[in-house]
């Protein structure tokens, strides 16, 4: 029994390995394109120097001012190149203490040039602060991002005024709820009953596989959550449910008490 509970943990960390590294290959383009910003900022810098020096009319304000950009630039490229590679390591999960809103944060980051460059607007909609949930970072981030692709995938045929992905976060009673919403044309009634089932997907064939949905659920569930489907009257909303940490909680409403 024990040894089947093992074997099912590794093939299911096997699953999620494949679907963040397919995740990744997804998202290349629009990495590499959000890595080009900071390099051109860079070499427009450095050139802007060089070009001072050889005309032996460079001052040290001027030198600093560019230095300083190029920092700032060299750190923002890091800050992308170390999220990719946390983000792919294949790595034991490890319960963290969360703050949804840097998670989505971090989600958006790894895939919003990429919707940007495909003409889509993201809307957020969350408070300045809310409690925290217990969770796995790199796992919560592959949820989303399957979501916010999959709302990139449902815009593609629609015109550019209803290219729009509307995400969310709320604190309440249930607990930290994220959602994500496309101005997509939505889920077949018919589908909604069995959109997390592993193998099915909407999608044509050769686009997709249909597990990142069932990997999702798995994810969440996991984490002691639930996600949800649903049809907007513009989309499709995919809701994720996760219980707030009790003891944060607690210690919030004794302070205010």
């Amino acid at each position: 029994m024990v040894n089947d509970m093992t074997e099912t943990r590794q093939m299911q960390q096997q699953l999620i390995q494949s679907s963040k590294m397919a995740t990744l290959g997804e998202m290349a383009t629009g990495i590499a394109h959000e890595m080009s910003q900071p390099l051109n900022v860079i070499r427009m810098a450095v050139s802007n120097i060089l070009r001072k020096v050889r005309k032996d009319n460079v001052d040290s304000d001027f030198l600093v001012n560019k230095l300083d950009r190029i920092e700032k630039q060299v750190e923002r490229a890091t800050e992308i190149t170390d999220h990719m590679r946390i983000f792919g390591h294949k790595a034991e999960a490890e319960l963290q203490l969360l703050d949804p809103l840097k998670v989505v944060a971090s989600s958006l980051n790894l895939i919003g040039e990429e919707l940007h460059m495909s003409n889509i607007s993201v809307e957020i909609n969350a408070p300045e602060s809310c409690r925290s949930f217990m969770g796995y970072q790199v796992q919560i981030e592959q949820v989303l991002l399957n979501l916010l692709a999959n709302s990139r995938d449902a815009l593609r045929d629609v015109s550019e005024d209803g290219k729009f992905i509307i995400v969310s976060v709320a604190d309440n009673d249930a607990g930290i709820k994220i959602s994500v919403e496309d101005g997509g044309h939505g889920i077949v009634p018919n589908d909604l009953p069995r959109i997390f089932e592993p193998f099915y997907t909407t999608k044509e064939v050769g686009e997709g596989t249909g597990l990142g949905l069932s990997i999702s659920y798995g994810i969440i569930s996991d984490m002691g959550g639930m996600i949800e489907a649903s049809n907007t009257d513009s989309g499709a909303c995919f809701t994720i449910t996760l219980p707030a940490f009790e003891d944060e909680a607690r210690i919030l409403r004794d302070a205010s008490g």
